[in-house]
């Protein structure tokens, strides 16, 4: 079955914050919002989380 996205769901809140604030970094010419390097470790922390489960052994994390 198809999941519909409703209107008032927390999605489309979401992403009108992400881009105002997106578009306040560039106004402002600061970075607080999230990027690509904070994009890869989020994606590192996802494969640590599937291989622990698929191997039953706990993962670490090496900070970069």
């Amino acid at each position: 079955m198809a999941t519909r996205l409703c209107w008032n769901s927390g999605f489309i809140l979401n992403m009108a914050q992400a881009y105002r604030k997106f578009a306040e970094d560039i106004q402002n010419g600061t970075s607080l919002t999230p990027g690509f390097a904070d994009a890869f470790k989020l994606h590192q922390l996802f494969d640590a989380v599937e291989k622990a489960a698929q191997t039953g052994e706990r993962q670490v994390l090496v900070p970069s």
